[in-house]
């Protein structure tokens, strides 16, 4: 999530970050290394907890003070984000305060999140959530309430993969009793820890496992000159140990040109958001990125503005 909300703000786009991996926080790690004193600044400045608390008691916070400004390609090309909470020793108790259920039913929680995500789909080209895997309280406002696509990341082996599939078809399910409207929610499958490069035979067989399975997912997007296969082989994100040491830009530190690096995977993930899911326009516009409204080779009713995204990792966070 960190590199491809980097290129798209690199290529002119309004994004914001929400770091909802309440559990697990972090995401601004990523950004240290080009963002000074930002360590500093999340002991200071609220966020998503420190928001629900403050609604809680009816003491609401305005969102555009929680965010930290982060600049992996320089001033010129700011991410927004908002972290899980305020980096405090007593964050973790403060997260289990926090009683979902009785927001949901007893305090409107979901208005108040409603007028977020409207007020957020007017100043921003691009929501990226970060969330929690699976269906469970917190992440369920991630993968049912907040998104229009959910980006699943998964790996190699049938836990993971039915994993993802049991994510999509619950939160599709859980969609259907909101009381807001929202349009059909679109899974994109991404495989992590890609090992073509030094196990072909095992990653293509898995390629085709993967294919078989998840071919509704692709279809509901894919161009349909394409097979998932086709996607496959470019759709992915390979395993290379020295990026698997620390919190790291790829995109920034190695570039985006070598067909082999995890620079060049997260450049044609980040093209295909920018591009709203058109396969073609993703795989040509690789110099020049654009986007447009118009439904032509569409495979569904393309939203024409902006996007909200939660990443769904499988164990790993890249």
């Amino acid at each position: 999530m960190a590199n491809v909300a980097s290129l798209l703000a690199k290529w002119g786009k309004n994004v914001l970050i929400v770091d909802w991996d309440l559990e697990a926080p972090g995401i601004e790690k990523y950004f240290e290394k080009y963002t000074p004193d930002l360590f500093e600044q999340r002991k200071k400045i609220p966020g998503v907890v420190d928001m629900i608390h403050s609604f809680n008691q009816e003491k609401e916070i305005n969102w555009h003070e929680c965010l930290l400004k982060l600049f992996p390609f320089g001033s010129q090309y700011p991410v927004s984000l908002l972290s899980a909470g305020q980096d405090q020793p007593d964050y973790a108790l403060r997260l289990q305060e926090i009683d979902w259920e009785v927001l949901f039913n007893e305090r409107s929680l979901g208005s108040y999140l409603e007028k977020l995500r409207e007020q957020w789909i007017e100043e921003y080209d691009f929501v990226l959530i970060d969330s929690r895997t699976g269906i469970t309280d917190i992440g369920g406002i991630c993968t049912i309430y907040l998104p229009d696509i959910l980006v699943l990341f998964f790996t190699a082996n049938q836990q993971s993969l039915d994993g993802v599939i049991d994510v999509i078809k619950r939160a599709r399910n859980s969609r259907n009793h909101l009381k807001y409207e929202r349009k059909y929610l679109i899974g994109v499958p991404v495989p992590s820890r890609d090992e073509s490069m030094t196990e072909y035979a095992l990653a293509k067989e898995w390629r085709k496992i993967f294919a078989e399975k998840l071919s509704d997912l692709y279809q509901d997007w894919l161009h349909r000159n394409k097979t998932p296969e086709d996607a496959l082989k470019i759709l992915r994100i390979p395993y290379i140990p020295f990026w698997s040491f620390g919190e790291r830009l790829p995109v920034v530190e190695e570039g985006v040109d070598d067909p082999k690096s995890l620079g060049f995977s997260y450049e044609f993930l980040a093209r295909l958001i920018a591009n709203r899911l058109e396969w073609e326009k993703a795989f040509k516009n690789r110099k020049t990125i654009f986007i447009t409204n118009t439904k032509e080779n569409s495979a569904y009713e393309q939203k024409n503005h902006q996007w909200f995204l939660s990443a769904m990792p499988k164990k790993t966070r890249e």
